[in-house]
């Protein structure tokens, strides 16, 4: 019987079974999905927050002598990221314009949400020229004040170039590090060199050539207490082994077998084995405005917020404030980490709050950095609940923007805007119904998996729906949801199968479908 997901060795009867399926499925629902839209537009304006935002725009635009409503521009509206943005702006009452890619004109679901004054395809990115073309005519056409990028069909580095031609040719300002800032984030290499400098803590990576530079550097892992995996520049075929082994003598047959030479380099990398969190921040004149860490998860298809006073939440914050005040004055961007902790710390301890500065000093002694980015993280979504502080946050940015911050929320500006206790998990249902629900009961079915584990998953699923929140979904704007699981991805399917491009799971918060391996 196939084994899920798909990989590059199945069968094609049955990558065209999986698409096949799926359009189906999609087609059959859409009547449900479109009844289940117009019901929740029906019922949005008796809810919470369709009345506090109704209520906040229109304050805001009537009654505020001190307001004045922004033209932003967010790239990238076809993920969750940058529909999450442009909800942002517009509860916090500015006009927004939307842009994204749509490749094989499959449109995307940030096009049909309410967020949106008007939205532009940008043709299919060709070089950086073209591109701050397109973007440099969307800025003068609609008197655009602020840019802020969550595109992820071009690099970080791309973008910083165009930011710099766009402010340096127009009144727009960017939400985007410099080119230099940006190159050293985005590759991991140039980040590590930069945490060492900085004396932070890093994962260390080495380049070996020989055998006997192997052994010198793991000799005195015996005595600092490190380990390391070692595997080939690219990253593949990587080497299961954690090294040192028992003995000396295990260790040295070993990295012999390696053969690591001039002509074959090798990459011995720290080994870190702890738990994995991720974070996202808005940093505005290098001070961290807006945070928030989540754990990692399998995929990554679910977020949840670790309180903002719990320890580790407060030392991944500390090590990024570190990292951004001595990168240099007047930083402005994203930047979205991937943290491990090293070791078996206990979970209480990692939760526990109010705890002293040194305590948090020394927790941020056992946090590594695997990854940086200056792009928003996924973990803004759980930003959601404090939009209009939010979008405040990033209005600072503008020389002429002095309203007060707080209006909405009573939020200060020497304050970070973190999430708030009760914010809910953020999930999508299209990965829950698969990951969650029909996987689990197919391989009950093939005696693969016992009832207590299909119960636990069902229970998961159940809970995901009652208290968490997905991710595009909105009560006053259903239709990107909609549009994103019953037109854009089943679109992109029928597009797989035509071009013969097949795929083994979907990450659906950036709307991919990823090729199998």
């Amino acid at each position: 019987m196939a084994a899920f997901p798909l990989d590059s060795s199945s069968p094609t009867y049955l990558h065209l079974l999986q698409n096949a399926t799926l359009i189906s499925l999609a087609l059959s629902v859409i009547p449900l999905g479109t009844f289940i839209a117009i019901a929740s537009l029906t019922v949005a304006p008796f809810t919470q927050r369709s009345k506090h935002i109704a209520h906040h725009r229109k304050w805001r635009t009537i009654s505020s002598a001190t307001f004045r409503p922004r033209t932003v521009l967010i790239t990238g509206v076809g993920n969750s990221k940058g529909l999450a943005l442009a909800r942002t702006f517009y509860r916090g009452g500015h006009n927004v314009i939307g842009a994204d890619f749509e490749p094989h004109r499959i449109p995307v679901c940030g096009r049909y949400s309410r967020a949106l004054h008007r939205f532009y395809r940008l043709a299919h990115y060709v070089t950086t020229p073209e591109y701050a073309r397109q973007l440099m005519g969307i800025v003068q056409k609609e008197g655009v004040e602020l840019w802020v990028s969550c595109l992820e069909d071009v690099s970080a580095i791309v973008d910083a170039d165009v930011a710099e031609l766009v402010e340096s040719n127009t009144e727009c300002k960017t939400v985007q590090f410099s080119p230099s800032l940006t190159d050293i984030s985005y590759e991991k290499d140039a980040f590590l060199e930069k945490a060492r400098g900085l004396e932070l803590n890093f994962q260390e990576t080495v380049v070996v050539t020989s055998v006997t530079e192997a052994l010198v550097i793991l000799s005195s892992a015996t005595t600092s207490g490190k380990r390391y995996t070692m595997k080939n520049l690219g990253g593949e075929d990587a080497d299961e082994n954690v090294l040192p082994l028992a003995t000396a003598m295990e260790t040295q047959q070993h990295v012999r077998r390696l053969k690591p030479s001039p002509f074959r380099p090798l990459v011995l990398q720290q080994y870190l084995s702890g738990p994995t969190f991720r974070t996202h921040s808005l940093i505005v004149a290098s001070r961290v405005q807006a945070f928030v860490a989540s754990p990692s998860t399998n995929q990554n298809q679910t977020y949840t917020a670790l309180p903002a006073s719990s320890a580790i939440s407060q030392a991944l914050l500390l090590y990024e404030q570190t990292y951004v005040r001595e990168m240099g004055a007047d930083l402005t961007g994203h930047v979205a980490f991937e943290f491990v902790v090293d070791g078996d710390i206990d979970a209480e301890r990692m939760m526990k709050s109010g705890i002293p500065g040194t305590e948090v000093r020394e927790l941020m002694k056992l946090v590594y950095p695997v990854s940086c980015t200056s792009r928003p993280g996924m973990g803004i979504l759980l930003l959601g609940p404090q939009a209009e502080d939010l979008a405040e946050a990033y209005l600072n940015i503008l020389p002429d923007h002095d309203e007060p911050r707080g209006i909405a929320n009573g939020h200060h500006l020497e304050k970070i805007i973190t999430p708030v206790p009760g914010t809910p998990t953020y999930y999508w249902i299209g990965h829950d119904l698969f990951a969650l629900f029909v996987l689990p009961l197919l391989n009950f079915l093939r005696l693969e998996l016992g009832i207590r584990d299909l119960l636990a998953a069902w229970f998961l699923f159940i809970e995901h729906i009652i208290y968490g929140h997905e991710a595009l979904w909105e009560f006053w704007d259903p239709w990107p949801a909609l549009a994103f699981y019953l037109l854009y991805l089943p679109l992109n399917m029928l597009h797989c199968i035509y071009a013969r491009n097949w795929w083994a799971w979907c990450d659906l918060g950036n709307g991919y479908l990823m090729p199998p391996t």
